[in-house]
This record gives C-alpha cells, sequence and structure tokens, in this order.
C-alpha cells in the first residue's frame, strides 16, 4: 500500500505513542509488521519497502550476524551513507541487542581509528567506497591496530575480499530461527553516539532503546513521513528518520548520501 494509497481512517488510528517508548527498536519495527504488513514503510530512488519486506530483510540479515559472532551487548560500527542497508543494520542491531556506533561518513583515517578502537567495536558495516574514498582500503590499513575489529561486512563488493563479508552474502545465508534476546528499553544501551570532539576528543554518549524510541514518538505523531535530508548517522536522522518507521511514520529517503 503506497502512501498516496493508505486509508485515511487507517491514519486516524493513532497508537499510544507513550506506551510505544517502552519497547525495545526491534518491537517497534515487529509490531509495525503485524499492524500494517503493506504499507510502505521506506521510499529510496526507485525501491519502495513495505514494512513486511523490511522487517523480513531485517531478521534474515539478523541471523546472519548471529551466525558471524554478534551478540547482545557488542559493538556494531556503522559507517554508510543515507541507503537502505543503513536501515536494514540498524533494525538487525536492535534485534540482537547489540548496540550500534555510528560514523560520519565524511571521516577520515584518524577520526574512523579512534572511535573504532575507543568504543571497541566488534563488527563494522561499512560501504566499500563513496565518492572518491576508497573505504576497503582505508579499513585493511586500520585494522591492525584495532585487535576487537572481528567482522568487516562490506555493501557494494559482491566477492568481499580477505578478511571481508560481502552484504550480499548475508541475504543468501540459510535462515534459521533466532534466540529470543531479553531487552530492557529502559536500560539496555542501543548506541553509542560519538560527540564532534570540538574541545577535544570524542566522547560516546550512551543512549538507550527508551532514550531513541521517546524522542521518535513526538515525529510520528504529528507526521505521516519523513524526509531523510539530514545523514541518518546523525542524532536528528537517527530520531526524526531512521527510528519512525518502527512507530507508523514512513521514511522518505530522496537522498543517496549526505
Amino acid at each position: 500500500m503506497s502512501l498516496s494509497e493508505t486509508n485515511n481512517s487507517e491514519l486516524q488510528q493513532k497508537p499510544d505513542y507513550a506506551a510505544l517508548a517502552n519497547l525495545s527498536i526491534w518491537q517497534l519495527l515487529a509490531r509495525q509488521r503485524e499492524a500494517m504488513p503493506e504499507r510502505e514503510a521506506v521510499v529510496f530512488a526507485n525501491r519502495r519497502v513495505t514494512f513486511g519486506e523490511l522487517a523480513n530483510q531485517v531478521e534474515r540479515v539478523a541471523a546472519s550476524l548471529f551466525k558471524h559472532g554478534l551478540r547482545k551487548g557488542d559493538m556494531l560500527a556503522l559507517l554508510m551513507p543515507n541507503w537502505t542497508e543503513f536501515l536494514v543494520t540498524f533494525y538487525a542491531a536492535a534485534r540482537l541487542g547489540a548496540v550500534i556506533v555510528p560514523l560520519n561518513i565524511r571521516y577520515r583515517q584518524n577520526e574512523i581509528e579512534y572511535i573504532l578502537r575507543n568504543s571497541e567495536s566488534k563488527f563494522l558495516v561499512t560501504c566499500a567506497e563513496f565518492g572518491s574514498h576508497d573505504y576497503i582500503a582505508l579499513i585493511n590499513r586500520l585494522r591492525p591496530g584495532l585487535p576487537n575489529l572481528e567482522q568487516v561486512i562490506v555493501v557494494g563488493q559482491a566477492a568481499g575480499g580477505p578478511g571481508l563479508l560481502a552484504w550480499e552474502s548475508l541475504l543468501h545465508e540459510p535462515v534459521f530461527e533466532l534466540p529470543e534476546v531479553e531487552i530492557n528499553p529502559k536500560d539496555d544501551l542501543f548506541m553509542l553516539l560519538y560527540t564532534s570532539g570540538t574541545t577535544g576528543l570524542p566522547k560516546g554518549a550512551m543512549l538507550t532503546h527508551y532514550n531513541i524510541a521517546w524522542n521518535s514518538t513526538a515525529i510520528a505523531e504529528a507526521l505521516e513521513a519523513t524526509l531523510a535530508a539530514v545523514p541518518l548517522f546523525h542524532v536528528f536522522g537517527v530520531t526524526c528518520c531512521a527510528t519512525p518507521p518502527g512507530l507508523s511514520c514512513s521514511l522518505i529517503n530522496v537522498l543517496k548520501a549526505v
């Protein structure tokens, strides 16, 4: 069901957003799959993804990440423009209780190395390249000094490479039923978001599922859809664009990268 075809009565049936803030980020999306699986969740270039399709892909990727060792409390760094894969990884980490560490796509070697080391990130999901920057070459240079980094998953390189997993391969691995992960939204960390570091080294701000969901409820309560004209790696992009699809508010991502 496209946004233009959405029934007005459906839009008027607003949920209790204050209560939804007590759910985990994954539970928010799973709820939308059950309530309106055919409604569009994300519009990206010529791709239109429903809530059902998004949640199903999230579970497939979460199962692959679990198979490769990602567990509750592990740090997963995310270095990617505003692509659909960002959202899928975002919710897949939430499904497993992992903690995402968003990185600015404009960061260069020093900033990326510092945050990966300081956060003790175990997984990194990144793009193969962006603009003129080769992220595979960059990570290969940094990896010897990052003892905690066990898995690097690359979007945009179908064959992977030495020490790398191709994102596309995650979508074709055997599917199995994931164990349920107990998450306390008010206590369990979901995001380690680093400050800009203008007066010193960046510091990781610890945000729980509840912190993120509560901020996002105001957006979803007011709007039918949000336009992702800001980076998803920024706190504004997370609360106003990445999370609202779990709260019935569709995301229209018109920019391939910002």
